[in-house]
């Protein structure tokens, strides 16, 4: 994924004005103990990490495997047990790796997962693909795609299923951030995140989470065991396959333009997801819209997708352009730097173009082939 491939954190932890979360203290502060329900409050439905499984309806992607035994959505749900930390500086990436590790039993900390996600300190970026094979090293499954809802994190929470989400870490500071959705009230109409910046239990007004989730495609990754694939399957249908996946998420994207014409957000994650499925023209088309409309500035910093379509199109000059902007916020980010090598390297740029995509692999090895 070429959207969003990186986490940091400021320092000082924003105040939301579309509606407030429950925020926990700075990253550096000792962990608050979670909140109990008030008296006479109907409290969470917990699923601990091996439970049994009652059948229900029709999934949101078509007819359910025969056989797949899949709950019906709670109206509260708190995933449990899962151990947190606050991250220290840009690590909400391994924090969030260690939360869900700690679901299924497996216990490392933060200290001990960061040099492997990042194993280069100059490195600030962690993708959410990833995470995930990181995830994979412990025996577990992982599956990240864009175009989530509400709805499917619902139900894989009522399912005892953790989902990694990519999101925008506030409406103030638009930072690329990391969550597991443990649980939501409906209720309360809050979706429960365990996040390694506001606390292991920050409580997100549905609305609220859906934009700053918007700002990065709406990425997310269930994360289950081998003997729940059947289950994760059902749950998404047909979306279980990426490139179908792609094209349900473009549909949606193309309905939230038509509905809206003036956000950027949605422009952006329709050029995203035409990029994924090959349609580079259209995708150009949609990122142009994307930057006529009031996008973020670190929204830059991490949207690299554009240069790679502009470089399948042959116009290296727009490529080059594009990774000017998060090349000066960080010099060392290895998508910008393999686009830049490889438009480069097309315009007959050698000695440059093998400088860049140097560092580009030495930073991040995962690109190595890309660069080949």
């Amino acid at each position: 994924m070429l959207f969003a491939a990186g986490c940091s954190a400021p320092q000082v932890a924003p105040v939301e004005t579309l509606a407030t979360p429950i925020a926990g203290p700075s990253p550096t502060a000792q962990p608050a103990a979670a909140a109990s329900s008030p008296a006479g409050e109907a409290r969470p439905t917990i699923i601990p990490s091996a439970t049994a499984i009652a059948p229900t309806a029709t999934p949101l992607g078509g007819p359910r495997p025969a056989g797949v035994a899949v709950a019906p959505n709670a109206p509260r749900v708190l995933l449990q047990p899962m151990t947190h930390e606050y991250e220290t500086w840009n690590n909400c990436a391994p924090v969030t790796a260690e939360m869900v590790l700690s679901f299924f039993g497996i216990h490392r900390t933060q200290a001990q997962i960061a040099p492997i996600l990042r194993p280069n300190p100059k490195n600030f970026s962690v993708r959410l693909d990833q995470i995930g094979t990181f995830l994979t090293g412990y025996g577990l499954q992982a599956h990240p795609l864009v175009g989530g809802t509400l709805e499917l994190l619902k139900q894989f929470a009522s399912n005892g299923i953790p989902v990694v989400t990519e999101d925008q870490l506030s409406l103030q500071e638009d930072y690329g951030h990391f969550r597991v959705v443990r649980g939501y009230d409906d209720a309360a109409g809050v979706i429960i995140l365990g996040d390694s910046y506001y606390g292991p239990e920050n409580r997100l007004p549905y609305n609220l989470y859906s934009e700053l989730w918007k700002r990065h495609d709406y990425a997310f990754m269930p994360v289950y065991r081998p003997s729940q694939a059947a289950i994760v399957q059902a749950i998404l249908g047909a979306r279980f396959d990426a490139s179908t996946n792609d094209a349900a998420a473009s549909a949606a994207a193309r309905q939230m333009v038509a509905a809206n014409p003036s956000d950027a957000f949605a422009w952006l994650d329709l050029g995203q997801d035409l990029f994924q499925q090959g349609e580079f023209g259209p995708a150009i088309s949609a990122w142009q819209r994307a930057r006529a409309g009031p996008l973020t500035p670190r929204t830059l910093w991490y949207t690299i997708w554009p240069a790679a379509a502009y470089n399948h199109l042959g116009q290296y000059t727009q490529a080059l352009a594009v990774t000017t902007v998060p090349l000066a916020g960080d010099p060392n980010n290895a998508a910008a730097l393999l686009q830049k090598g490889l438009a480069e390297r097309a315009l007959g740029r050698g000695a440059p173009a093998r400088a860049d995509l140097a560092q580009a692999i030495a930073i991040d090895p995962s690109l190595a082939g890309a660069a080949a």
